[in-house]
């Protein structure tokens, strides 16, 4: 799928440090990407897990995620965030070497990205973007 082609223009940093590999599932339009990458530092999956939940509470609130359930793709239909870090699906393959499995809804999750980006847009009263988020009554923390 377009998400591991689009990795590298997205984070140009991590160019031959980091291998992903994204495949559709059955669901309709919920995605899974799957990244291997190997780590400067000993990271443990259980302080990757509380760090992106961690982020999930705080400025990524409604973006990031952690499930600890057992999941499976229809379980994050029409879910908001744009990544929801599968704990149990993660694999710590040595101390600095993570398999990382986060399951997303493709076209919700990017139409609510959508909405986050208008609503940023309304601050700036002058903006024509800001015009249509007002007509279209985009209120922030709300999912339309």
């Amino acid at each position: 799928p377009r998400a591991t082609r689009a990795r590298p223009q997205a984070c140009p940093a991590l160019r031959g440090r980091v291998a992903s590999v994204a495949f559709s599932v059955p669901a309709v339009a919920v995605s899974a990407v799957d990244i291997t990458a190997r780590l400067r530092r000993p990271v443990t999956v259980e302080a990757l897990a509380q760090a992106v939940a961690r982020a999930g509470a705080g400025r990524a609130r409604g973006v990031l995620g952690v499930t600890r359930e057992a999941a499976v793709s229809s379980d994050f239909l029409r879910d908001p965030r744009s990544a929801v870090l599968d704990v149990g699906a993660c694999l710590q393959l040595s101390p600095r070497f993570l398999k990382v499995v986060a399951w997303y809804d493709q076209e919700w999750s990017a139409a609510c990205r959508a909405v986050d980006a208008l609503r940023l847009c309304r601050a700036v009263d002058s903006s024509p973007v800001a015009a249509l988020s007002r007509s279209l009554r985009l209120t922030p923390g709300r999912t339309q």
